[in-house]
């Protein structure tokens, strides 16, 4: 008999909202590292992630640099790695949300319809670069 599908506690669905509002930073900060070093994930830390997204919803300026993890620097035998080493870096983007007590959750953030996919993510950020520089 199939099993029903885990249903995210509430912190991680505020995690899963505040990634969502963040897709375009941290698709594009996502896919620019994956060009350079192959698949991977973007870790942050559950309060950077919560302030940057209530600080985009007020308007705010949202300094978020996530760490890259490149799936061939994460340790063999953990279980991140075969999820990290599977997803497709052109249309979702593995993010680890670093909890208290060496506690971390994985989310698999895919690009449906509405969003664009990291490369146009890629190619938005990059054009806002050149003209902030400007």
């Amino acid at each position: 008999m199939p099993t029903e599908p885990e249903l995210p506690d509430q912190a991680t669905r505020e995690e899963i909202a505040a990634a969502v509002l963040l897709w375009d930073h941290l698709a594009a900060f996502a896919w620019g590292h994956a060009r350079q070093s192959g698949r991977g994930a973007l870790l942050l830390h559950r309060d950077q992630l919560l302030t940057a997204a209530e600080r985009k919803l007020a308007g705010k300026t949202f300094p978020l640099m996530p760490t890259f993890l490149a799936a061939a620097d994460i340790p063999r035998g953990d279980d991140f790695r075969p999820r990290i080493a599977a997803a497709d870096p052109a249309q979702s983007i593995m993010l680890i949300v670093a909890r208290a007590q060496d506690e971390a959750v994985l989310l698999e953030l895919q690009t449906p319809g509405t969003r664009p996919t990291p490369p146009a993510c890629f190619e938005l950020w990059t054009e806002c670069m050149h003209e902030l520089e400007a």
